[in-house]
């Protein structure tokens, strides 16, 4: 049998140490404030060049204009200023994908690098390579070769070889991320 106090000491309530709440830290916000750069909008063109009709293009997708892919059949034709048109509609999600991914200030020209090189590789890769660890580490000088590292294209049969058009490309983004001109090269 239990006397009274063995009780009221069982049920004794047990100390709890403050719990202590920090504050959210503030997240990063993305680069929203920059305008979609120009110098990106160009370089793409330039790499892209101008294809008034449609075309197959190394993976076999019909495309026309400066690499406008969406709704195109082989037969289809363009104008520069159709072209244009959707070059700039294409690369907003390019230009999104870099503002949500990117944690540190940008120029518009490394922006404009990036903006190239996110439309031609795609945001899942991009969200995974080295050029966005280490430019969110704060490593800016260390994107321009992780951005030389991505030229290689898988063929149909599954193998993989340096595509030199992209290395071509690689290095004009290098030059504008570096020098705020990819007509230096």
């Amino acid at each position: 049998m239990w006397t009274w106090s063995e009780i009221c000491n069982f049920f004794k309530p047990i100390p709890i140490k403050p719990v202590t709440v920090q504050p959210l830290l503030p997240q990063p916000v993305p680069n929203t404030s920059l305008t979609l750069p120009q110098c990106g909008i160009d370089l793409i063109k330039q790499v892209e060049g101008f294809r008034p009709s449609a075309y197959l293009d190394t993976r076999g997708i019909p495309t026309i204009g400066y690499g406008h892919t969406k709704g195109i059949r082989i037969g289809d034709t363009c104008t520069s200023a159709q072209a244009e048109a959707w070059l700039k509609f294409d690369v907003t999600w390019a230009w999104e994908a870099v503002c949500r991914n990117v944690k540190v200030p940008l120029t518009s020209y490394q922006g404009g690098a990036l903006l190239s090189f996110v439309f031609n590789l795609g945001e899942p890769q991009f969200k995974d390579s080295g050029v966005l660890r280490e430019l969110n580490l704060g490593n800016y000088g260390l994107v321009p070769s992780e951005i030389g590292k991505w030229v290689w294209e898988t063929l149909p049969d599954k193998t993989r070889r340096i595509n030199q058009g992209l290395v071509n490309r690689r290095k004009l983004e290098a030059d504008l991320w570096k020098n705020n001109d990819w007509r230096v090269s």
